[in-house]
């Protein structure tokens, strides 16, 4: 069976808004990005390492690999040879998607953007329009759901993200309703994470806040799928697992030997656009740069094999959802500064 590895690359730090919560626009970093955006023939260099990364994976691992790129930024849109690197990277890469806003999307860039292979495109709703256009940008509520049509319409897989804390909470469930109405074909959403812009936001879950919001939306999950809903409501956040553990809820994952929780370094790195390598996007566990480092040797690099090694959460080293939880990292170094301090979502006593 094979292995999906996946790269999130940021190709642009440029954006049509400054969302509120965004952990893309940091001051110590964001103009960096900027200025030393990778030219067009770069990126083909990283398409290239990409697929050098794929075959010495695969000799290490045994096993094939299917490599996958989230196209991100700001807006990959943005850029002028967007679609010069989709198509120098459609033969090498099997399965693109687009992780984007929508004010550029329109008939024709969706059907050119599905025939250049591109497979997903999400876009975010964080909240109804009132509390959406405060976080993001006026009109944009309405302008995503323009998009949401258009991307379904051109064959393109449309999915939905919100970004949740305590400010929007509350508009989780009739948000999904929403959705749902409308068709919208997926559907997750993710904790705000400490970093960049969304320092300004204090608010924060407790522990037992925000094991009843995951109980509410499983239930409402549970009502869409005896409903027979198209909309796919995912279970993003590993803290479901604890969930399903103390609710006695069978799952494939609960199988020994099954290894999953937090994914960054062993299936998935992200790529900023200046080249530098992060586990992942939301906190800053810098571990090379693509056009100076080889990506297997990055892989294998004693930081990225520290990151692996789940003995190093300390509050999880004791769990015995050790293999398959972790919480979520990001959001730990959001408020500790380190991604191996629990989970301060976590209501799991010690």
């Amino acid at each position: 069976m094979a292995l999906e590895y996946v790269f999130q690359w940021h190709l642009t730090a440029q954006c049509d808004q400054r969302c509120k919560h965004c952990y893309v626009y940091d001051k110590k970093t964001y103009q960096k990005e900027l200025r030393n955006q990778l030219s067009t023939q770069e990126c083909f260099k990283v398409i290239r390492k990409i697929t050098a990364f794929r075959k010495k994976l695969e000799k290490h691992l045994n096993q094939p690999i299917i490599i996958s790129i989230n196209f991100t930024g700001g807006d990959p849109l943005l850029r002028p040879d967007f679609f010069d690197i989709l198509n120098y990277a459609r033969p090498r890469v099997a399965i693109m998607r687009i992780l984007g806003n929508s004010y550029h999307v329109d008939k024709k860039t969706a059907q050119k953007l599905f025939q250049s292979g591109i497979k997903v495109y999400q876009v975010s709703l964080d909240g109804l329009e009132k509390t959406h256009d405060f976080l993001r940008k006026k009109g944009s509520f309405k302008d995503a759901f323009r998009a949401l049509k258009i991307i379904r319409r051109a064959g393109i897989r449309d999915t939905v993200m919100m970004t949740i804390s305590p400010f929007n909470s509350k508009e989780l469930l009739p948000l999904v309703d929403l959705l749902a109405q409308e068709q919208v074909s997926n559907f997750s959403f993710a904790r705000i994470v400490n970093f960049g812009n969304a320092k300004k936001i204090t608010s924060r879950f407790t522990p037992l806040e925000y094991r009843q919001l995951l109980l509410n939306y499983f239930w409402r999950r549970l009502k869409f799928r005896r409903e027979n809903k198209k909309t796919q409501l995912h279970l993003k956040d590993h803290l479901f697992k604890l969930l399903f553990y103390e609710l006695k809820i069978k799952q494939p994952y609960f199988n020994p030997g099954i290894i999953s929780g937090c994914e960054a370094v062993r299936k998935i790195l992200s790529i900023l656009s200046d080249g530098t390598i992060y586990a992942c996007r939301r906190f800053a566990y810098n571990l090379g740069n693509v056009l100076e480092d080889d990506l297997f040797q990055v892989y294998q690099s004693k930081k990225a094999q520290h990151y692996l090694d789940f003995d190093n959460f300390v509050k999880c080293r004791s769990c015995p959802l050790k293999n398959i939880c972790r919480g979520c990292p990001a959001v730990s170094w959001g408020e500790k500064n380190s991604a191996f301090a629990p989970d301060p979502q976590c209501w799991r006593k010690t």
